[in-house]
């Protein structure tokens, strides 16, 4: 459990709406979030359209009232509530807000002598036992406080007592410098009185998004960072949008606008301290691996066994500490981290990877079936390891790439990157059904991915789905681009068993010099159906001289991706159906063998 505060020394700086909008981006990479509303005197968190309660819930002053009157701690549960679920939250949210609100909140807050609670009534182990009943009956990964601005009587236990860090959000004029500076003294100055040590963020909030020609933002900015002694600090912008007064939770209701972007920036700060959550600790990892050199601080050192002690169960993690620890020139550690992770039954993606083609090579197609599940099974698999596992796969076993196209579907695949790898499989026809499967998620986004998986249809003989992808209207395409053209004549040639004449005249009024050896042969084919032998056969000579620089290509021949010694023979037939009319394109013929 890592507790953030979110404190403001003055109001409107948008405080509750950063931490809303930080708690649901976490909540949405799969966190199980704990929203606590410290603002006692203007209590909110509950008005959001995403955080009402089914039912009005009890909350801190009821449950510090109810201590008032007993003695007796309460127990957390009554306190709290369950956020609906959304569609796009994989993880959970848990509000405990301020109180009931009802007529008596105002008189039962007024009641409260924080002071005394303090000094008389244990108020310290109270809040260390909500702090442990938070733990222990809510478990959650994060809990984040939202705290009353300015000084107050609670804000100690907002700023010193309960977080493991601060937030301090303030807009970035004197006033709010100056009032900031107390309270960043008083919370770094809990490290020599308790021994706390709580990390401080700070966020520029509010700023207005207009040109600086006289640099007063950047003169302002120096400034805070030299009077509170912070290097960095994030920034939210001003934003002018009518969905503010709906309080709308931008990093789900709108995660593409600019301002979901900045919070989720900020909660990539805030959680950036808690080696604890797994994925903080790999991108600390990753960035050690990415330094020029490897120059790695001392501090740095501790960070590295700080992990090592927070992960040591984690295989994974293990491996991944070791493998900083080698680039370092620390190599004993390192062995002896590979060691431990080899004790906990991890294998590395090294050592997978061999073993893959070791059983690819020897024929042990089941061996290397299981491997590669494990492989895929990693929730951190590289790009690299993904590229040779399809590689192995298309050379090996090509009837399971539409299996293994499966498993990547149901994790979370970066657009491009589910680009590539469906363009490296469609070098069989299994394959190219595998490209199909990992394409249709993201064709209706990216006109990219729809000309390859119109490629892949066509590769299946599926030539009357891949002619109403690429136009409703085939007149359009007189008049269209020539991938367009050409790829509905060859569909068209498929479904009908005559190439069609008008769509390859408008391939060949479009050529260009193009360098690419596909091009030219897609040049020949058009040549060939209008006629034109000449060209047909000097279009194809070109595609054989421009084919050093390309492996693997693709070839309009079967529609797949080939080998340049496939490609030549492709040419081959290409040529012989040129000079003799005799013969059919793999991908027409492909259809009559397979019905």
């Amino acid at each position: 459990m890592y507790v953030v505060t979110f404190y403001s020394f003055k109001g409107g700086v948008g405080c509750s709406m950063a931490l809303v909008n930080v708690g649901l981006e976490l909540a949405r990479r799969g966190r199980r979030v704990l929203l606590v509303d410290f603002d006692l005197e203007a209590p909110g968190l509950d008005t959001f359209p995403l955080l009402r309660p089914k039912a009005p819930t009890k909350g801190i002053v009821d449950f510090v009232s109810e201590f008032e009157n007993t003695g007796n701690s309460p127990d957390i549960k009554d306190f709290v509530y369950q956020v609906d679920p959304q569609p796009s939250v994989a993880g959970s949210v848990i509000v405990m807000p301020t109180g009931l609100p009802d007529g008596d909140y105002g008189s039962r807050l007024n009641g409260l002598d924080w002071q005394r609670l303090y000094s008389e009534r244990d108020g310290f182990l109270l809040f260390e036992d909500l702090k442990e009943q938070w733990r222990r009956s809510i478990q959650p990964d994060y809990v984040l406080i939202d705290s009353r601005t300015g000084h107050t009587d609670v804000g100690g236990i907002c700023t010193r007592q309960l977080p493991d860090a601060v937030a301090l959000l303030f807009f970035p004029n004197e006033q709010n410098e100056r009032g900031m500076r107390t309270v960043v003294e008083d919370i770094r100055a809990e490290k020599n009185r308790t021994g706390k040590e709580i990390a401080l963020h700070f966020v520029a909030s509010n700023v207005p998004d207009l040109d600086d020609e006289d640099r007063i933002l950047l003169q302002r900015i120096r400034q805070i960072k030299q009077s509170l002694e912070c290097s960095d600090l994030e920034m939210i912008h001003h934003y002018d949008s009518m969905a503010l007064l709906d309080q709308r939770i931008f990093t789900v209701e709108r995660p593409k606008s600019k301002l979901a972007a900045e919070y989720r920036r900020l909660t990539l700060r805030v959680v950036g301290e808690n080696f604890e959550d797994r994925d903080v600790a790999q991108r600390h990892l990753d960035r050690m691996m990415r330094r020029p050199g490897y120059r790695i601080l001392p501090a740095e050192v501790e960070v590295l066994k700080k992990i090592h002690r927070i992960h040591l169960l984690d295989g994974e993690m293990l491996d991944h500490i070791a493998r900083v620890n080698s680039v370092i020139g620390r190599e004993e550690e390192a062995e002896n981290l590979v060691a431990e992770a080899q004790k906990l039954g991890y294998e590395s993606e090294e050592t997978l990877l061999s073993r893959l083609f070791e059983s690819c090579q020897a024929g042990e197609i089941p061996t290397a079936r299981k491997t590669t599940l494990t492989i895929l099974a990693r929730p951190r698999g590289k790009f690299f390891t993904l590229e040779k596992v399809i590689s192995a796969t298309v050379a090996h076993d090509p009837s399971f790439l539409p299996a293994l196209a499966d498993v990547l579907n149901k994790g979370a695949l970066n657009p491009q990157i589910r680009g590539h790898l469906a363009k490296q499989m469609t070098a069989t026809i299994e394959g190219a059904a595998a490209a199909e499967l990992l394409l249709r998620p993201v064709s209706k986004s990216d006109r990219e991915f729809l000309n390859d998986l119109i490629l892949a249809l066509i590769a299946q003989s599926k030539f009357q789905e891949a002619m109403a992808m690429i136009s409703k209207n085939r007149a359009d395409l007189l008049q269209g681009e020539i991938a367009d053209a050409f790829n509905y004549a060859i569909a068209e040639w498929g479904a009908t068993g005559i190439p069609p004449r008008d769509l390859f005249t408008r391939v060949a009024e479009l050529r260009i010099d193009r360098a690419d050896p596909n091009y030219a042969q897609c040049q020949a084919m058009a040549f060939w159906a209008i006629g034109d032998i000449g060209e047909a056969n000097k279009q194809a000579a070109l595609a054989l001289e421009r084919l050093d620089d390309y492996d693997p290509i693709f070839s309009c021949w079967s529609y797949l991706l080939v080998e340049p010694r496939v490609f030549r023979e492709d040419i081959a037939a290409m040529k012989y159906l040129i000079d003799t009319n005799i013969g059919l394109p793999e991908v027409i013929s492909r259809k009559a063998q397979t019905s």
